[in-house]
C-alpha cells in the first residue's frame, strides 16, 4: 500500500483546444500520479446537415477531430500521466446507423492506441454524442443499440473498461482503484441525464479511499436543475 503525502490539482492547458487537470498524488519516494482529464474530441457538424454526414472541417472524420484528438494522445505522454480521463463525446454519432458509429469507435481507439502501448490506463465515459445523432430523441430505439456497440467495444482485451458497473450500465459505469486512489466513471443516459446513485453510495462505502475522483459527462449542477424542473413540473 502505497502511503500519500498530500495531492495538489492544477488546471492547465493541454494543447490548441482542449485542457487538463493534472493530479499530482505525491507519494513517500515516488514521484506524482499524473492524471489527465479530456474530453468533447468529436467532430463538428452543420445543423441542416444532410446524409451521409460531412464534416464543414477539414481535420474531422469518422465522427472525430482526429487533430486535436493526436494532439491530445501526445500530450497524455508528454506529460508521462498514468491515466486518461476522458470525459465523453469520443465521437459524433449522427447517422443513426449503429455500425457507423462501431466504426468510429474503432477510429477512436485507433488513435488513442499508442497510449495503451504505454500501458496508460485510458478510462472514456460516454456523452450524448455517443448517445444520439442530431435529430433523434433519448427514447429512440437506436439508443439500446448504441449501448450495445459501446460495451461491446469497451469489454474486449485491453481495451476493456472495468466490468463493475451496476447491472444494465457494465462497461459504461465503473470504478478503478489505483493505490490510495478511487476513480468512478459514470454513465448519464442509461437513465436520461441522472447516475445510478444506490450504486454510487455503495461504491463509495466500500471503496473507501482518501482520494476520490468521479467524472461524467455533464456538469453535476447541470444534473441537479434537470432533476428540479422534473420537480417542479411533478407538482404544478
Amino acid at each position: 500500500m502505497v502511503q500519500t503525502q498530500f495531492l495538489s490539482s492544477i488546471w492547465a492547458p493541454l494543447c490548441s483546444g482542449s485542457f487538463r487537470l493534472v493530479l499530482g498524488a505525491y507519494l513517500f519516494s515516488s514521484e506524482p500520479l499524473r492524471i489527465v482529464v479530456a474530453g468533447d474530441g468529436r467532430a463538428e457538424y452543420p445543423r441542416a446537415s444532410p446524409l451521409p454526414y460531412k464534416s464543414p472541417r477539414a481535420e474531422d472524420e469518422d465522427g472525430i477531430n482526429k487533430v486535436i484528438t493526436r494532439e491530445i494522445v501526445q500530450a497524455v505522454l508528454n506529460e508521462k500521466a498514468k491515466m486518461l480521463l476522458w470525459t465523453g463525446d469520443l465521437t459524433n454519432l449522427t447517422e443513426g446507423d449503429s455500425a457507423t458509429f462501431e466504426r468510429q469507435l474503432l477510429a477512436w481507439r485507433d488513435i488513442v492506441k499508442p497510449l495503451y502501448d504505454h500501458e496508460i490506463k485510458v478510462l472514456p465515459v460516454r456523452g450524448n454524442h455517443e448517445v444520439v445523432g442530431t435529430t433523434q430523441r433519448t427514447t429512440d430505439p437506436m439508443i439500446s443499440q448504441t449501448q450495445r456497440r459501446y460495451g461491446t467495444r469497451y469489454s474486449q482485451g485491453r481495451y476493456a473498461l472495468p466490468a463493475n458497473g451496476p447491472d444494465g450500465e457494465k462497461n459504461i459505469s465503473f470504478f478503478n482503484v489505483w493505490d490510495s486512489m478511487l476513480v468512478v466513471g459514470l454513465d448519464q443516459y442509461a437513465n436520461p441525464h441522472s447516475i445510478n446513485q444506490p450504486w454510487l453510495s455503495h461504491v463509495l462505502e466500500e471503496q473507501r479511499k482518501p482520494f476520490i475522483f468521479a467524472y461524467g459527462h455533464e456538469p453535476a449542477l447541470l444534473l441537479a436543475v434537470i432533476q428540479m424542473t422534473k420537480l417542479w413540473r411533478l407538482i404544478q
